[in-house]
């Protein structure tokens, strides 16, 4: 499965918040593997 990561400082050097990118069609594997792909932080 294709995906792009990054990694940001959320809250600071000390607090950093990783991203993951889905390429393409690749979106519907990934939610057959978690069930659901949450589109915000709190889901």
């Amino acid at each position: 499965m294709e995906v792009i990561t990054d990694q940001i400082p959320y809250g600071g050097p000390s607090d950093p918040r990783y991203r993951v990118f889905v390429v393409g069609k690749n979106i519907f594997a990934a939610r057959d593997l978690l069930g659901k792909v949450p589109l915000v932080d709190d889901e």
